[in-house]
């Protein structure tokens, strides 16, 4: 009895052994279903990781649009207007770059105080007003080299802040090795062809369509007064933060094509000769010179755009085709549109799905059509 005993408990010690070894250890396509299950569970999550992050970099743009609106009407309570959405130099006529008007500032440099940031702005010699030029090195680069307001950039721009190289060609930014934050977005002058038809409201220059309907024009303050549509009805600024394909022998290349001309900050220049010393010429004071047979020459408006092309517009088109053009695309990273600031200060989102004639009204904001 013993002897049958003693060998049934090895008999079971080595059965139960044997089950021990058997579930101690994952056979291949055990393996193989548990990679599988957990190569499903990444490719489900994953997509939606990316699209949370997605929204709240989308909503950290749309804050900063909040925070320009803000400055934006605290700078019209000051001062009764809105600044100039790319402004001359005024410059006394013999300190004029080559005899023009040379560049002041964009609308971003007067509401720098009103988004806490005096620091930087007291900085900045407005009496000297060289902030950028086409061979030299501007006179305020140095107050404004590599300052970063954190508001002016949309968190879904890949690219770098001073942009120094590529990958991304960067057409004629003139930043002289004294690099200046890059833009993200963009003033709005108005809108080519008008909704109206009117062929009074803009001028035709060597870089584009450039129209005083909107409500941040080039060298001209408006007011909420002229906003004849109402400020919950006009597009006051738009993203501009996205990249455009290159065609014909460019194709594949991606390209910087944004306002950005001379750096983020600069303002306007114009090869009209001793125009009012830039004080007091904008597009009127264009039309009519022109009427008089005086051509109207070549103008740059950085900070702005003329809307012509439709939102996220792929490729560099002539019209759009470097930094110093009027009518740059308004676009972004965003996916399906961009996000746009209201006059009111609101800020709602533009599908890339809008229409042209839509897109144009609200961007001209004196064409009385509404939005319907």
């Amino acid at each position: 009895m013993k002897k049958r005993n003693v060998e049934l408990g090895k008999l079971g010690s080595s059965r139960f052994g044997d089950v021990l070894c058997k579930n101690g250890a994952f056979t291949l396509v055990e393996l193989l279903v548990v990679i599988a299950i957990i190569g499903i569970l990444i490719a489900i999550l994953l997509p939606a990781v990316q699209a949370a992050r997605e929204a709240a970099r989308r909503m950290q743009c749309t804050n900063n649009l909040k925070q320009m609106g803000l400055a934006l009407h605290g700078y019209h309570d000051i001062h009764q207007c809105f600044p100039k959405g790319s402004s001359l130099s005024g410059m006394p006529v013999g300190t004029l770059y080559n005899g023009y008007p040379t560049n002041a500032v964009n609308w971003k440099v007067p509401i720098l105080p009103h988004m806490e940031q005096s620091p930087f702005y007291d900085k900045i010699d407005f009496t000297k007003t060289l902030f950028c030029s086409v061979t030299v090195p501007a006179v305020n680069y140095a107050a404004m080299a590599n300052v970063v307001v954190p508001a002016f950039d949309c968190p879904s721009d890949p690219v770098e802040q001073f942009i120094t190289q590529q990958p991304y060609t960067r057409g004629n930014c003139h930043n002289y090795n004294c690099p200046t934050q890059t833009s993200c977005y963009v003033g709005i002058a108005g809108a080519h062809a008008d909704p109206l038809g009117r062929t009074n409201v803009y001028v035709s220059s060597g870089s584009g369509y450039i129209s005083n309907t909107g409500m941040l024009c080039w060298n001209e303050y408006k007011s909420i007064a002229d906003d004849l549509d109402g400020t919950s009805n006009s597009l006051m600024v738009g993203e501009q933060s996205g990249l455009l394909e290159g065609v014909g022998a460019q194709a594949g290349e991606l390209f910087f094509c944004r306002s950005n001309y001379a750096g983020h900050w600069a303002g306007s220049w114009t090869r009209i000769t001793n125009p009012d010393s830039g004080n007091n010429y904008n597009v009127q004071h264009v039309i009519d010179l022109a009427s008089s047979n005086t051509s109207p020459g070549t103008i740059y408006a950085t900070g702005i755009t003329t809307v012509y092309y439709a939102i996220n517009y792929k490729t560099r088109a002539s019209l759009a085709s470097d930094t110093y053009m009027c009518n740059t695309v308004l676009n972004s990273f965003h996916r399906g549109g961009i996000n746009g600031l209201i006059a009111d200060g609101a800020v709602r989102f533009f599908s890339d799905q809008t229409s042209m004639d839509l897109l144009r009204r609200w961007a001209c904001a004196n064409d009385g059509m509404g939005l319907e």
